[in-house]
């Protein structure tokens, strides 16, 4: 099943086909504010994670990433140097849900990814949410550094990377120099790119 073996970072070669598409409840908007809430207390890596917009561009990085990220691995990595706690693994589960949500709209309709930014505009940052999420897919994109960087002599891709790059580096004050259908159609080209590599 494609799907599953992207989900958890495993190879794509010989997935079976699954006999019906799998069932994947979003997040409703209460179980949105309380993980938001969490984020902005709990600050993953470093407090560049502190809002549902930057974790949604963060899963977005991770879903279309060159190279396949198991989530102990993504999971590990934003948690150091403390892992989340029982307590915790609530909000855990409510990231591995979008994240299967991202994986499965971009394996079975890429024109129907929705970021968080587009349907939830009132929770985060709403100063830059744009931003948030440009800082978050750079700290996925960070997570493979290598994968990325052995892709940047491809134009189409370091076309639409550059802007996304270059949000995630500005103050919060700045203001984006792109839209959301452009952060739309970038997530598009890099998933594109994914499936070709």
């Amino acid at each position: 099943m494609r799907f599953l073996k992207r989900l958890l970072g495993l190879p794509l070669s010989a997935a079976p086909q699954p006999d019906a598409p799998p069932v994947i409840e979003p997040l409703g908007s209460a179980d949105l504010q309380r993980l938001n809430d969490w984020l902005s207390w709990r600050r993953p890596h470093d407090g560049r994670l502190h809002d549902i917009h930057a974790l949604d561009g963060f899963l977005a990085g991770v879903a279309v990433s060159p190279k396949a990220t198991t989530l102990g691995d993504w999971l590990g990595w934003l948690f150091q140097p403390r892992p989340p706690t029982r307590d915790e693994w609530p909000f855990v589960d409510m990231m591995v849900r979008r994240l299967a949500q991202v994986v499965f709209l971009l394996e079975e309709n890429p024109a129907a990814y929705v970021p968080w930014l587009e349907s939830h505009k009132h929770l985060g940052d709403r100063r830059a949410p744009l931003r948030m999420w440009s800082r978050g897919f750079a700290l996925a994109a960070a997570l493979n550094g290598s994968a990325w960087e052995s892709r940047r002599p491809d134009a189409e891709l370091e076309r639409w990377m550059r802007p996304i790059r270059d949000a995630a580096d500005q103050p919060d004050d700045a203001e984006c120099e792109f839209g959301l259908p452009t952060l739309k159609r970038a997530v598009f080209i890099f998933n594109g790119c994914r499936q070709a590599g």
